[in-house]
């Protein structure tokens, strides 16, 4: 299956961009710390964008309605796609680390539970005689 590359700008605010290499998901602020520039703002009254070069789509709604038209090609757009691998890395960069293990890791203890057992029965052999 062949990804369309694309820039959605969703009503909830986040920022997806999607091709071959994946798809970048996070909030507008983010995407600019991790590309470099800010996304320009949508349009009054427009709640999402959407962006496809290979359709020859960039269309503003308002949820309900296609209520505006945007440059194909947009260059900004096209950047956002050509540079979706380093969008996936320093979003990936920017997740937290695993905390180090505080403890070391469970071992079997059957050796030991064992010798305990055969350490128990020879002091209840040693106290019945």
């Amino acid at each position: 299956m062949t990804t369309v590359a694309e820039v959605h700008h969703h009503p909830d605010g986040w920022v997806f961009v999607r091709g071959s290499d994946g798809v970048y998901q996070d909030l507008p602020e983010n995407l600019a710390k991790d590309f470099g520039e800010h996304m320009s703002p949508l349009p009054v009254g427009a709640t999402e964008r959407f962006y496809s070069p290979a359709e020859g789509r960039h269309i503003f709604s308002n949820r309900v309605s296609i209520i505006g038209v945007g440059d194909v090609p947009w260059d900004f757009g096209d950047r956002l796609i050509a540079a979706l691998p380093r969008l996936l890395k320093a979003h990936a960069d920017r997740q937290p680390k695993p905390l180090p293990q505080s403890s070391p890791p469970p071992r079997d203890l059957t050796k030991e539970i064992d010798d305990l057992v055969a350490r128990v029965a020879a002091l209840e052999a040693m106290l019945r005689q």
